[in-house]
């Protein structure tokens, strides 16, 4: 899981490290782990239906897809070159660009077993688990919340 504002103890510390290597440009870029990245969001928004009747037992929750660190480094890059651009006025044709990382990662880490957590969902009256927030969007808001 990671916030916007800072994960803390409440997630790994990757994309601030990350951050605060693009903003300082110190030293050798900060190396991940692949992770099944989920934004803060889904998980209040997931609690919260599961309040009134919450599952027993260990519920595990983790975003759609496995990224990379190399991908997810490259998606924030990206991201953090185009907010830096337009700060600065000097957007480019290179900073429009369709940009699609690679996400698969090399090693492949194990997906946690969602079915508890969609059948605790699907007992409350929602669809099942499906996060919403796109981690390009996420990392803006990371970027964002880094540079204010």
């Amino acid at each position: 899981m990671y916030i916007p504002s800072g994960s803390g103890d409440w997630g790994p510390s990757e994309i601030e490290q990350h951050l605060d290597w693009l903003v300082n440009s110190s030293g050798e870029s900060p190396i991940g782990v692949p992770r099944y990245w989920v934004h803060i969001r889904d998980v209040v928004d997931m609690v919260t239906l599961l309040l009134d009747n919450p599952p027993t037992g260990r519920i595990d929750v983790c975003g759609r897809r496995c990224w990379s660190d190399e991908a997810m480094s490259a998606e924030l890059e990206m991201l953090f070159s185009r907010v830096k651009a337009a700060e600065m006025k000097t957007f480019q044709l290179e900073n429009l660009k369709i940009f699609e990382p690679k996400i698969e990662p090399t090693v492949a880490q194990k997906r946690p077993d969602l079915s508890p957590l969609h059948s605790a969902l699907q007992a409350v009256g929602a669809v099942g688990w499906h996060p919403l927030v796109p981690l390009r969007v996420g990392l803006m808001e990371c970027i964002a919340y880094q540079l204010e």
